[in-house]
C-alpha cells in the first residue's frame, strides 16, 4: 500500500520500521527540528533519523492543515495515512485524503485515556492494564471508531518510560496485523461509548510534584509515571530533588512524625519517608546539582535523618 505516516518520537519508530520491512511505499511526515537540551541546539525527532538513515521520503510542515501540506499529501495519493504520537491535529481535509482512511495508534484502550498523555496516565492512576488502540481518525479528540486493540498488564514497578517501549512494539504488532483487514475492507469498525472516555492531560511539571500528605501507594505512582519525564520532585531546603525510585514498604510501623520526614536515613536501611497512611522508601534520588544516586550511596555522605520534604 501507499502510506502515509506521520510520527514524531520514539514511540513512533517501532511501526515506521515495521512497515518500511514490510514493504509499503511510504512518505514520512514528523514535526520540525527543535531546540534541545541545555545548548538549545536543533535536533532531529527519531522519526526523521530513522526516515533519512532508509532513504524515505520525508516532510516537516510547521503545519499539515497548511496549502502545501495538503498539496503535497494529494500529489502522492495515498492508501492509507496513519499517525502514531505525530503532535499535530489533522483537519477535515487531511481526513479526506487517503483512499481507504486515516487511522490512529493509540497508547491506551480507548476510550480510557484520550489525549495527550495516555501512558504516563495510566500508570499514575495506579491501573493494571494498558495497551493500544489502533482507530480510524476523527476530528473530535481519540473519538474515533476502534479497529483494533491489544491490553497487555502494568508491573507494579513498572515505569512510564519502561511500560511505553513496551506498548511502542506492541502498537507495531498491532499495525501489522490489521493492515490486512483494512487493505481487503474487512475491518470492523466500532463506535466508542463516549460516556466511559477518560482524558489524559498534557503532564506539566506541577503535576510532578511529589505531596507526602498523600498515601505511599499514590506517591509510588507518581513517581513511576514521571519518569523519565519530567521527573518526581519535592522540595528540601528551598531545593529542589527529584526523586526516580520508590518501595513501598510492607510490615513498617512508622513513628509518630509529619508527612515528609525522613524517620530513617542510612547506608545500611536506606531513606524511608514518612507519608499519609505509612511510609515509603525512596531508591534513587536526585539533589540539585548532583546526578542521580541510589539514596544509600547517597547517605554515606549527606545526613538525612530527620529532614521534612516538602
Amino acid at each position: 500500500m501507499k502510506i502515509v505516516f506521520c510520527g514524531t518520537p520514539e514511540f513512533a519508530v517501532p511501526s515506521l520500521a515495521a512497515l518500511y520491512e514490510a514493504g509499503h511505499e511510504l512518505m514520512v511526515i514528523t514535526q520540525p527540528d527543535r531546540p534541545k537540551n541545555r545548548g538549545h541546539k536543533l535536533l532531529p525527532t527519531p522519526v526523521k533519523v530513522f526516515a533519512m538513515e532508509h532513504g524515505l521520503t520525508l516532510y516537516q510542515f510547521e503545519k499539515i492543515r497548511s496549502r502545501e501540506a495538503l498539496d503535497v499529501l494529494s500529489a502522492f495519493e495515498p492508501d492509507l495515512l496513519i499517525t502514531c504520537a505525530y503532535g499535530q491535529i489533522l483537519s477535515q481535509k487531511n481526513l479526506d485524503i487517503p483512499r481507504l482512511c486515516c487511522i490512529n495508534i493509540h497508547g491506551s484502550i480507548l476510550p480510557k485515556w484520550r489525549g495527550a498523555s495516555p501512558v504516563q496516565s495510566a500508570v499514575i492512576a495506579g491501573d493494571a492494564i494498558s495497551g493500544v488502540t489502533i482507530m480510524r481518525m476523527a476530528l473530535k479528540l481519540d473519538s474515533g471508531d476502534i479497529i483494533s486493540a491489544k491490553s497487555t498488564q502494568i508491573l507494579p514497578d513498572e515505569t512510564y518510560g519502561e511500560l511505553l517501549d513496551r506498548l511502542s512494539y506492541l502498537g507495531a504488532e498491532l499495525l501489522l496485523e490489521t493492515l490486512p483487514k483494512l487493505s481487503s475492507n474487512t475491518a470492523e469498525f466500532i463506535p466508542q461509548n463516549h460516556d466511559k472516555a477518560t482524558f489524559a492531560p498534557l503532564i506539566t511539571k506541577d503535576m510532578a510534584r511529589i505531596d507526602f500528605d498523600r498515601s505511599a501507594l499514590s506517591i509510588h505512582n507518581l513517581v513511576r509515571g514521571m519518569n523519565p519525564m519530567p521527573g518526581a520532585w519535592t522540595m528540601l531546603n528551598d531545593s529542589v530533588v527529584r526523586i526516580w525510585k520508590t518501595r513501598l514498604l510492607e510490615d513498617i510501623t512508622p513513628p509518630d512524625v509529619p508527612p515528609g520526614t525522613c524517620f530513617i536515613a542510612n547506608s545500611r536501611q536506606g531513606l524511608y519517608v514518612m507519608c499519609k497512611d505509612g511510609a515509603i522508601e525512596v531508591v534513587e534520588l536526585q539533589l540539585t546539582g548532583g546526578k542521580r544516586m541510589e539514596a544509600r550511596a547517597l547517605l554515606n555522605g549527606k545526613k538525612l535523618l530527620g529532614s521534612v520534604f516538602e
